[in-house]
């Protein structure tokens, strides 16, 4: 701990609330071992502060009425424009994580969920892995960014938004999941959710959860006409979304045969 006592209690907070990892390490530091490190954490703790101080990229604001065909978020509609960027267009990625897709069919479904797996909705999305889908979707339709968002391409993302619109996310983490975390070759253990305690009773595997449930309906939903396609996938979720409140309200007392009749269909 003494070495904390070097730094400034600016810097100390930016530090422990933006990167607990740092601040451990710093906590378990010798004096000899933080005078080493200490440029590099002075240049850490600079990035770290011109985030908190950064202020939103001003968007252009949607009418009410506004309708979106790319996807469904019932009570999440679209507040601005996404807006465009000098980045746009260019590869970003950072690290090795492949997936696979079928060239013939839609990349995917991203969906939101809460982490009592309730899903806010879904978006189409227009390229695998893509970091813009679920970039746009928070963006777009979000009064302020969420404190922790869980995704499987999460250090892909965190790039991809901060060097859009910094201001905005500046206070979001952005976390792999522990199922996906094993596919992920090349960034640091800084995206794991494991390593965070504050995390450990967070369910970080709701939307993996989903995704098994969906395949069965991949076969058919694949080749559906649009607009078939999005009644049968909203219809779907909304069944599962009914179950997770009911556990959620009282998940001692919870109606069993309600939610045997909603599985079941």
């Amino acid at each position: 701990m003494i070495c904390l006592l070097f730094l400034d209690s600016k810097s100390l907070s930016a530090i422990r609330f933006l990167s607990p990892l740092l601040y451990d390490l710093l906590k378990e530091a010798t004096v000899e071992e933080f005078k080493l490190i200490r440029p590099i954490t002075d240049i850490i703790i600079q990035r770290l502060q011109y985030m908190q101080n950064y202020t939103p990229h001003d968007l252009e604001v949607l009418p009410p009425q506004h309708k979106d065909r790319e996807g469904s978020f019932p009570d999440l509609p679209k507040l601005t424009v996404r807006g465009t960027y000098v980045l746009d267009g260019k590869r970003e990625s950072i690290c090795s994580k492949i997936g696979k897709r079928q060239k013939n069919l839609l990349p995917g479904v991203f969906l939101v969920h809460c982490p009592h797996a309730v899903c806010y909705g879904f978006e189409i999305m227009d390229n695998h892995e893509s970091p813009n889908t679920p970039f746009t979707a928070i963006r777009t339709r979000f009064t302020a960014a969420p404190e922790v968002i869980v995704y499987d391409n999460a250090c892909n993302l965190h790039k991809y938004a901060i060097n859009r619109d910094p201001g905005f996310f500046a206070k979001t983490k952005f976390l792999v999941d522990g199922f996906h975390w094993g596919n992920h070759t090349g960034c640091t253990t800084g995206y794991n959710s494991g390593c965070y305690i504050q995390y450990k009773d967070l369910n970080t595997q709701v939307a993996e959860q989903r995704n098994a449930t969906l395949k069965k309906l991949k076969s058919s939903l694949s080749y559906m006409h649009e607009e078939n396609f999005f009644e049968h996938l909203r219809v779907f979720l909304s069944f599962h979304n009914a179950i997770a409140i009911t556990n959620m309200r009282d998940p001692c007392n919870a109606d069993e045969s309600l939610i045997r009749r909603l599985k079941s269909l």
